[in-house]
């Protein structure tokens, strides 16, 4: 184990025995599908082109992801990893609650106790930008991942408020999650090329809810319009208002990977 692996592991041993010790996972698991829709949406979306397809989730926390997907989806054999024991420990407990057939196993992402080509499906979410060369874990995935599989990646995109947040938080040694780093669509781009997959498609979620970020502010000043004034009432309005919410999903769904909090994109091998 390098030292940024086990400072990682060190920092995350501290986050997770404070994140254990609390009983609100069902709240949360609420919450993720929620947040973390469109998300979820991309994933399931995906799933439908395999057959039984195997699923893999690295880093998976307390492995709310996975039996979410899991949930929407249980034509499917998912497996799950973390490098904490805790972590593991946790996951199984909530998919034995919610009665999910969910495998999961202590394992290291940068050398992972897998053989070559054995998942339809790697997906992560909060890994790879923890990692200072994240083109090593990437590698990994697509070296367990089977001829015609997907890698699905979700990491914080570059250009926004938050970034800005973080890597002063990260400066200032505030920052409780560790070292990590942010990505923009043409950081992505670039590892498409060095492991020569092809790009099957990228979206941005998820706003991030502060007045240092100025695509919110804006959305939200119109939002707070909207919600003091009864347009509904005036037909004209009205319409106006459906426009406007259809044209901010459509800049959402085609633009969002280039001003949203996340980014997820997808290469397959």
């Amino acid at each position: 184990m390098n030292d940024t692996q086990a400072e990682l592991k060190k920092s995350y041993n501290i986050i997770w025995k404070k994140f254990t010790d609390r009983d609100e996972y069902e709240t949360l698991i609420e919450d993720r599908k929620t947040t973390r829709k469109v998300y979820y949406d991309l994933i399931s979306e995906i799933l439908k082109s395999f057959t039984c397809p195997i699923v893999l989730e690295l880093g998976c926390g307390t492995g709310i992801d996975i039996n979410n997907v899991y949930e929407y989806n249980r034509n499917i054999r998912p497996f799950a990893s973390d490098i904490l024991p805790r972590s593991v420990e946790v996951g199984r407990g909530i998919s034995k609650s919610h009665e999910n057939n969910i495998s999961f196993f202590v394992g290291d992402t940068l050398i992972l106790p897998i053989k070559d080509q054995q998942f339809d499906i790697v997906f992560s979410q909060g890994l790879v930008e923890h990692f200072k060369n994240p083109l090593t874990v990437i590698k990994e995935q697509v070296r367990v991942l089977k001829k015609g599989g997907c890698v699905i990646i979700n990491v914080p995109q570059k250009y926004t408020g938050y970034t800005l947040m973080k890597r002063k938080k990260i400066k200032n040694n505030q920052w409780d999650l560790g070292w990590e780093t942010e990505f923009s669509y043409n950081d992505l781009i670039r590892f498409k090329k060095q492991i020569k997959l092809s790009e099957v498609s990228v979206c941005g979620y998820q706003y991030w809810k502060s007045w240092k970020e100025p695509t919110f502010v804006i959305k939200d000043l119109i939002d707070k319009l909207f919600r003091q004034i009864p347009l509904e009432k005036v037909k004209f309005l009205a319409n106006f208002q459906q426009a406007y919410n259809a044209l901010i999903r459509k800049i959402e769904v085609k633009w969002g990977h280039y001003f949203l909090q996340n980014i997820v994109i997808i290469f397959k091998k």
